[in-house]
């Protein structure tokens, strides 16, 4: 697989073809997409945020996701990131999400556009 390094950030992100060869690194990129749920001022939301990788492959779990999706770090807190949320087919039924890999809370690391958080907590649940 191909990297390319995002801007001044040192963040290393996948070039990604779509042929039929690359099937695979396209299962694999897509587990690194997560079904954002959080609250803020009383209200819930959804987003969708996926993991980045640093230049120096350190393991660290930093999430990107849209500006709009966390305000301060209070709404950062409250996140549950679920993993592998997907369904089987076009339309089809939504995963349950007690059944989902899980990341609880985030730490705000910048703003602006887009959103960078750490993950507080380590991956938990079905896999």
């Amino acid at each position: 697989m191909d990297y390319r390094f995002l801007g001044a950030s040192g963040f290393k992100v996948p070039v990604l073809g779509f042929g039929a060869g690359t099937f695979d690194a396209i299962d694999a990129a897509r587990k690194a997409v997560a079904h954002l749920e959080f609250e803020d001022g009383g209200d819930f939301f959804v987003c969708s945020g996926g993991l980045l990788n640093d230049a120096q492959s350190s393991g660290t779990p930093y999430l990107l996701t849209a500006n709009h999706c966390f305000s301060d770090q209070a709404t950062a807190s409250t996140l549950e990131a679920f993993w592998d949320f997907r369904t089987a087919s076009c339309n089809g039924a939504v995963p349950n999400p007690n059944s989902l890999p899980r990341s609880n809370g985030a730490a705000l690391l910048a703003r602006g556009s887009p959103f960078l958080g750490r993950l507080e907590e380590e991956l938990h649940g079905a896999r």
